[in-house]
């Protein structure tokens, strides 16, 4: 069970695995470089992605098993991988600092294929149906066959993709470092709407229902949005800026955490008023 398994990465730079019921040790194991990209825990392993140790540049692929610690396969990589690392029906699917998206086997790491955009893919990913949406800092967001890497489609934004496009059965939302909200039809790509912050974006949109969208800002603002027409609904300023999307504590209610706070704080849904905040442990800090 891909929940009864937690990793974390130790002071001294090795790979922590713990069990999330009582917390004791399970293993440790040394990545072989500094972590470049957050592990990916499945059934049977716990994929790691690192920069190569001894060079500045070059990136390996490991994946551990996740009952032992023990290498089960290495792939080396041009460059590190830099994106979250998804799996799907069998499948392991990264962004490069080199530019390319990639499908390697889970149980061998064998390059099924790799697709070049123009710049380096640190986008989040969505595995929709029989495709796999990502965004690269060249400020696309690509449409990609699971199975072959063929592009079925791309939609040019004015900054860098780094959150992971929301998606319904209507429009398809993206965020992007050029500070704003893009929808579209999720049919034919057509632009609806852009609503622009006031600073970069780089956490990615949170559907709320059909008919609302959260975005979170680096200008230290959380945005409601219609999700129909892009307009603002209400905008809450925090202490910090944020980086990472909201989490919905339910209906009514959404989790924010800033870059560099003591405290996650919550917001109400409806009109962005401070509901709560959980503090953090005295000289604790989110970063």
């Amino acid at each position: 069970d891909e929940r009864r398994l937690l990793t974390e990465v130790s002071i001294d730079g090795k790979l922590v695995a713990l069990n999330p019921i009582d917390g004791n040790l399970l293993w440790t194991a040394d990545p072989g470089g500094e972590i470049s990209a957050s592990p990916l825990v499945t059934a049977e392993s716990v994929v790691v992605a690192t920069v190569r140790s001894g060079s500045d540049s070059q990136g390996v692929l490991r994946a551990l098993d996740r009952g032992t610690g023990l290498a089960l396969w290495v792939r080396e990589l041009a460059k590190p991988a830099v994106s979250d690392i998804v799996v799907a029906n069998g499948m392991i699917y990264f962004g490069s600092s080199d530019g390319s998206i990639y499908a390697v086997r889970a149980d061998s790491g064998a390059v099924v294929w790799a697709f070049a955009t123009r710049g380096p893919v640190r986008g989040q990913i969505l595995v929709h149906e029989d495709d796999i949406l990502v965004g690269s800092d060249d400020g696309a967001l690509y449409a990609l066959d699971r199975q072959s890497g063929v592009e079925r489609w791309r939609i040019q934004t004015g900054g860098a993709i780094v959150g992971r496009p929301a998606l319904t059965a209507k429009r398809l939302y993206v965020t992007s470092g050029d500070g704003v909200t893009t929808a579209a039809d999720a049919a034919s790509r057509k632009v609806l709407w852009r609503s622009r912050t006031g600073a970069a974006i780089e956490a990615g949109p949170v559907l709320v229902g059909d008919d609302a969208l959260l975005v979170a800002s680096f200008d230290n603002f959380v945005y409601l949005l219609d999700a129909r027409t892009g307009d603002r609904v209400w905008k809450r300023r925090l202490r910090g800026r944020i980086v990472s999307e909201p989490i919905l504590g339910g209906p009514d209610r959404a989790i924010v955490a800033p870059l560099r706070d003591d405290r996650l704080t919550v917001l109400a849904v409806r009109d962005g008023n401070r509901v709560g905040a959980s503090a953090l442990e005295p000289g604790d800090e989110l970063g």
